[in-house]
């Protein structure tokens, strides 16, 4: 006989270890443990390992399994997996300027303000530094790429009242759509990546598409904004 051990989760939100010892004469002993202050640190532990712990947003971990199971989940290659990759322009004279916790503070509020106003989209996350992405699944990939992109922007464009300062940012987007610019997470990642540099590059403030074929030139229609962030105290 050996030694057993049955978790259990009673109405009241506890969690229960009972374990079954046997004992050399015969019979058992059972031992109750209350587990529940255990479990929430597992569970905590768990959340902030695949959460960025600035903006609480899933990270590179969680965004990656999300995009592999989209990807499992796909026949024949539909529906269209919309990755789109976008950063803050000139983020860093924001830090160097007012110093790094305005830098914070204005990464928390692009956050925020993605969660409540952007609908209909199924992750928004950061993976690094300035860089957010977002994913959706779409029938008609680069028309919902171009409304996606458009409508970030637009969320973004209205200044952010941060330590006495209205900050006005722009983001230029990098695009990738599956499973056309890559079959999995790194390829898709990838891609958008080069996409983001090329609209940096050619046009800050604005959107590109880079797939495996387009020779990386910006194919993907989409409203230019100003490059500048522009700082000025409220």
């Amino acid at each position: 006989m050996q030694r057993n051990t049955k978790v259990q989760e009673l109405s009241d939100g506890r969690t229960i270890a009972v374990m079954h010892e046997p004992m050399p004469q015969g019979g058992w002993v059972a031992t109750h443990e209350d587990i529940t202050q255990l479990r929430r640190i597992e569970a905590q532990m768990q959340y902030m390992a695949r959460h960025d712990a600035l903006t609480d947003l899933p990270n590179r971990t969680e965004l990656h399994a999300f995009i592999r199971a989209a990807i499992e989940r796909q026949i024949d290659g539909k529906p269209s997996l919309v990755v789109l990759l976008f950063d803050i322009d000139r983020f860093k004279e924001v830090n160097d300027t007012f110093g790094p916790s305005v830098g914070d503070e204005l990464l928390q509020g692009v956050a925020q303000r993605l969660t409540r106003r952007l609908k209909g989209v199924e992750m928004i996350a950061r993976v690094g530094g300035d860089e957010f992405v977002v994913v959706q699944s779409a029938d008609k990939p680069a028309t919902a790429a171009a409304t996606l992109a458009r409508k970030i922007q637009s969320i973004l464009a209205t200044s952010f009242d941060l330590d006495d300062y209205q900050i006005v940012v722009s983001i230029s987007i990098g695009i990738a759509i599956g499973p056309g610019d890559g079959s999995d997470p790194d390829q898709l990642l990838k891609n958008a990546d080069l996409a983001l540099n090329r609209a940096k590059m050619d046009a800050p403030g604005s959107a590109c598409r880079r797939g495996a074929s387009s020779s990386g030139i910006c194919d993907l229609p989409c409203t230019q904004v100003s490059s500048s962030s522009i700082i000025s105290r409220s």
